[in-house]
């Protein structure tokens, strides 16, 4: 369906998402919280209105109203008051949590266990709606009816758990109805990604949530037809959520009108284990990499303001909320926070509303930097059906597989987007100079056929370990499917790099032959070797820089040595042919790069990388490998955006200046620099023209800048 996209949508917004608590209902100042937001430049927030908390006196009587509401239509207010400042406030709906009258009322609109009983939140005060169901695919229609017929709508969301199922199988009447009869087989009795039949449910979870999200937004298009739709979701940085709850945001994305999209964590700490986890500090760069190249439509990236979870009412330090948003902003998307439980005022811990004031005041100052687009050369892939194929090993074998790269990448101060195997088209393809594919355990004939046409047209080409083994119905096939292309041929089994010792053993990769994949390594003969490989033969045309090293003891010190022959299988191959280069890593060396962070694997990456491209890189950084770099095309010229991750441990509590960053351009006949400014301070940095390139330094960095290099090509104007 034709998306409805509004004016204001067609620029890089700056939101609010609140949390309306029932008791902020009791006495909610909404001009001073409008005054707040005014005032930190926001274009748009979304509130709680309807659902579990409803923030109007609504006919409605399945809807469960704010017991502090008091007759107040606070919904109404926010609109209100919202337009004066000339705000959009979009009302959010949830569907997911099932009000004790709505459960009491209809008992079937309730997911429901395998014994039939009703999946309980909130010590059983409110349940969990299952997507197939009446709250859902019903009487939310009469929520949305009635919004619009009381309310000037700037948009609709849904949110919470608006989408998808939840852990549980769900055995409520629909669900037990429509499955067998949809695929011939019972539900399953629970997870189990071993199980054929857990992975054809997970397959149709998937299915019928897009079906549900179609739906809602069909309700919509009838009941308020200009209001555009957006619902919560998250991508493959949070797998636990995206399998749990069959989520394939990259198809939701073409549904909805703006796609909201959750980066929220930080630390997760749960209370009764007395464990906890970080969240990786990339992650809104990355989600907003991936998100703004697989849709054309809106990004709202949302991150949480407090230390999630579980403290809701303390703030995130300033210093690590302003690089979150920063990433946001410097990689395409609309950075959104979270104000979990009321307006500003009611915030306990108010120190990081600095961070949204400061980054929103620079995005509004500097708004023509923001209708841009990605001016990147090189891509990394990413495979949904790869996500799927580790199922609950997804976040440790493959996100960390990808994010080893991008950390790499990163480091190595080289631009690149996130793209999806799905949009692997040659005309998607033709924006970039190189490839990076790990850990895509899955790949289709026709995205090999396509990489193929790439690599034969030109183009770099970086895969590693399994990619390619397992068709998308998840056989496994008998070798690597870009095995003739990389110049590989599988041999047999993956393997441990140690084995099964008894002891614990040290395992390297020996550099074997000069070649620019080993330019940081040049002075290094042995290279840290953890995790798995495959054993691989390599054609007579490659060339082979590392191959495994024979192991040695870790202890007794006095016997760390080794009189054994290397094993020498190839470890890296690098080749050149018509066309374009290939390097095929036989190891884990993103999933190895993410864990251990040792300097040389991210230092083989980049090399690796600088090598498929020929040296084709747009922009040079001398800089610590803490700067993010992103690369943007506006109106004006070539936008360099700088986010100084300088911050020691997490939280981040202060951003560390970076001193003379070197930035310098590829000079071309499309990139022709008249000057270039720093626009946090104004100031024009001096222009040294060595060779094709145009270099700059920039005396000091702060948190987030832009470097803006005004060109002369006049089709720039045209972003």
């Amino acid at each position: 369906m034709e998306p409805v996209r509004p004016n204001w949508l067609n620029r890089r917004n700056r939101g609010i998402h609140m949390t309306i608590r029932d008791i902020d209902c009791r006495d909610f100042d909404v001009e001073a919280m409008t005054r707040t937001f005014s005032d930190w430049r926001v274009t748009f927030y979304s509130f709680f209105a309807a659902g579990y908390v409803t923030t109007y006196p609504t006919r409605l009587p399945l809807q469960r109203i704010s017991p502090w509401l008091g007759g107040r239509d606070l919904t109404g207010d926010l609109i209100a008051e919202a337009h004066r400042y000339g705000i959009k406030a979009i009302p959010m709906i949830d569907l997911g949590q099932l009000p004790a009258a709505a459960y009491q009322a209809h008992p079937e609109w309730a997911a429901q266990d395998v014994q039939g009983r009703p999946v309980p939140a909130a010590d059983g005060a409110l349940y969990r709606a299952c997507p197939l169901g009446g709250y859902i695919r019903e009487y939310s229609r009469e929520m949305v009816a009635e919004l619009a017929e009381r309310y000037p709508l700037d948009g609709v969301k849904f949110g919470g758990g608006s989408y998808g199922f939840g852990a549980t199988v769900c055995h409520c009447p629909a669900c037990q109805e429509r499955y067998p009869r949809e695929t011939g087989h019972s539900l399953p009795a629970g997870e189990n990604w071993s199980d054929p039949g857990w992975l054809r449910y997970h397959k149709w979870k998937g299915e019928r949530t897009a079906e549900t999200v179609r739906h809602l937004v069909e309700i919509v298009r009838q009941e308020a037809p200009d209001a555009p739709v957006v619902g919560n979701a998250v991508c493959f940085g949070d797998p636990s959520w995206t399998l749990r709850s069959s989520l394939d945001i990259e198809e939701l994305a073409t549904i909805q009108d703006i796609s909201q999209v959750e980066v929220q964590s930080r630390f997760r700490y749960d209370p009764a284990s007395d464990t906890g986890a970080w969240q990786y500090l990339r992650w809104p760069s990355e989600t907003a990499r991936y998100m703004t190249t697989v849709s054309d439509r809106p990004v709202w990236t949302v991150c949480s303001y407090f230390m999630a979870w579980p403290w809701r009412r303390n703030a995130v330090p300033a210093a690590e909320q302003t690089v979150y948003l920063a990433q946001m902003a410097a990689n395409g998307a609309m950075p959104m926070v979270n104000l979990s439980g009321g307006p500003p005022k009611v915030h306990e811990d108010p120190r990081g509303f600095q961070a949204i004031r400061e980054i929103y005041g620079f995005m509004d100052d500097n708004a023509s930097l923001y209708e841009d687009r990605s001016a990147a050369n090189v891509a990394l892939v990413y495979s949904q059906e790869t996500l799927e194929h580790h199922g609950s090993q997804a976040a440790e074998q493959y996100v960390n597989a990808l994010r080893g790269y991008q950390l790499a990448l990163d480091e190595a101060h080289i631009p690149f987007d996130i793209i999806s195997c799905r949009m692997m088209t040659p005309e998607v393809l033709a924006r970039y100079r190189a490839l990076v594919i790990p850990g895509a355990s899955v790949l289709s004939d026709g995205s090999v056929a396509t990489l193929e046409g790439f690599v034969a047209g030109g183009g770099g080409l970086i895969a590693d370990y399994d990619c390619g083994l397992y068709t998308p119905e998840g056989n496994r096939r008998s070798n690597l499917v870009l095995g003739e292309l990389l110049g590989v041929r599988l041999l047999g089994e993956a393997q441990a790099v140690v084995g099964q010792p008894r002891e614990l053993m040290q395992a390297y990769m020996r550099r074997v032959t000069e070649h620019p994949l080993t330019t940081s390594a040049q002075d290094i003969e042995l290279l840290p070797l953890p995790g798995r490989f495959l054993p691989v033969e390599a054609a007579p045309d490659a060339t082979v820089p590392l191959h495994r090293a024979a192991l040695s003891r870790v202890f007794p010190e006095g016997w760390a040595y080794t009189t054994e022959p290397d094993p020498g299988e190839p470890l890296v191959v690098a080749r050149e042919q018509t066309g374009g280069r290939t390097v095929y890593f036989a190891t884990q060396l993103g999933r190895a790069f993410q864990m251990v962070h040792h300097p040389t694997h991210g230092d083989l990456i980049a090399d690796a990388m600088r090598w498929v491209l020929g040296d084709a890189l747009p922009l040079r950084v001398v800089a610590p490998p803490t700067l993010q770099i992103s690369l943007r095309r506006c109106a004006d010229g070539l936008a360099v955006h700088c986010v100084n991750l300088t911050g020691g441990e997490r939280y981040m509590r202060e951003i560390v200046p970076l001193h003379d960053c070197r930035i310098g351009l590829c000079l071309s006949e499309e990139n022709g620099v008249q000057r270039a400014t720093q626009i946090s301070t104004g100031c024009e940095l001096p222009v040294e023209i060595d060779d094709d390139w145009a270099w700059v330094t920039v005396p000091m960095l702060g948190a987030y800048d832009v470097i803006l290099f005004e060109t002369s090509l006049e089709e720039e104007s045209a972003v």
